[in-house]
């Protein structure tokens, strides 16, 4: 009974490293941060937002954008810097976007710092 109880609490365990792991590497649970520039691609099918997230205390500012795809109303992040306080960005052609010397293809590609 012990060693059932033991093995039960280390996969429990194991499974919650791992989710903890998963959810700290993912763009999808970034704090939401003050809207501070938009951006839409050259064709109006994309409008890109930064937003400037609080340090608090301890941390530091940071940036996260958003894209958004106008026909579908659908939103994701793709791009987390932390140490920076503002955006400069420009519309490479109708899909890639530069952010920060970040180049970014709005369909596919995200930037986090945490995983450089």
């Amino acid at each position: 009974m012990v060693k059932k109880f033991f093995t039960l609490n280390c996969f429990f365990a194991v499974m919650i490293l791992i989710s903890t792991f998963f959810t700290a590497c993912s763009l999808e649970y970034l704090p939401h941060g003050e809207l501070i520039d938009t951006t839409a691609s050259p064709n109006n099918e994309y409008v890109v937002n930064a937003y400037l997230c609080s340090g608090n205390a301890t941390t530091d500012f940071s940036i996260r954008c958003e894209v958004v795809d106008l026909k579908t109303n659908k939103s994701r992040n793709i791009y987390w810097n932390y140490h920076q306080e503002d955006v400069s960005w420009y519309w490479k052609s109708q899909d890639v976007i530069v952010i920060n010397n970040i180049e970014l293809n709005v369909l596919t590609d995200e930037y986090d710092w945490r995983n450089y």
